[in-house]
């Protein structure tokens, strides 16, 4: 049959936060965004929307998108490869994943628009 593609884009703004819950379903592929300059604030809320997704459809496939790659030019070089890993060890590389009430993260990639990385 045909594919549905529907996006939903969440500001992430917090007084909104309950709703979100009645977007998620299962037979899905999230998207989970963040910037890349946020460092270990964002990843704190990667954790957040992950927990969410696997509550409201467990076992689904996320892709971790972390943006504003452009801004880690100001940072040390290794900054953003070891955010990468971080994300890679906590949510990735981990055994079980649904047994710590995670979903199945498949991958972590860094974009930016401003260069088109």
């Amino acid at each position: 049959g045909p594919v549905v593609f529907r996006t939903w884009d969440f500001g992430g703004q917090r007084e909104y936060y309950a709703t979100h819950q009645y977007f998620l379903s299962k037979r899905s592929l999230y998207l989970v965004v963040w910037r890349i300059p946020d460092g270990q604030r964002g990843i704190a809320e990667i954790l957040q929307w992950l927990v969410n997704i696997q509550a409201r459809a467990p076992n689904s496939p996320v892709l971790i998108i972390g943006t504003h790659y452009d801004m880690m030019q100001q940072y040390p070089s290794s900054r953003s490869e070891d955010l990468q890993q971080f994300i890679r060890d906590k949510f990735i590389n981990i055994v079980d994943a649904e047994k710590c009430g995670l979903p199945r993260v498949l991958d972590t990639i860094e974009v930016s628009c401003k260069t088109r990385h």
